[in-house]
């Protein structure tokens, strides 16, 4: 939401015309978030980890991730007996993943300037 006028100013009444913001110029902007991907602890069979361990990898590494969807929290129950498996198994995930592109623009530069 975007508001502009004194603080002061009477509120306006049914029917009148807006008023102009003192300036008008274009501002555009990305609205990213930190999606978060939930775990939830079950009794998995093995495939069943490594299968949801891909999907999520996928998640991270799609588009080098560069989109909103992109995994950026993974939740998982801190007592679940089978997390230290399924981290395992994001990991290899991961690690077998092809390196990406880094296309967006700006990226190199934002990448060089972190590292």
């Amino acid at each position: 939401c975007l508001v502009w006028g004194k603080p002061t100013a009477p509120p306006r009444s049914a029917g009148t015309k807006p008023s102009l913001p003192p300036r008008i110029k274009a501002v555009t902007g990305e609205l990213g978030c930190v999606t978060p991907y939930i775990v939830v602890p079950w009794d998995y069979e093995p495939e069943e980890l490594e299968y949801a361990a891909k999907m999520l990898a996928s998640s991270l590494t799609h588009n080098s991730s560069h989109n909103c969807l992109a995994l950026e929290v993974l939740v998982t129950c801190k007592s679940w007996p089978q997390r230290e498996q399924f981290l395992e198994a994001m990991r290899k995930a991961l690690d077998d993943a092809p390196p990406r592109t880094a296309w967006y623009t700006g990226s190199k530069e934002k990448y060089n300037n972190f590292t």
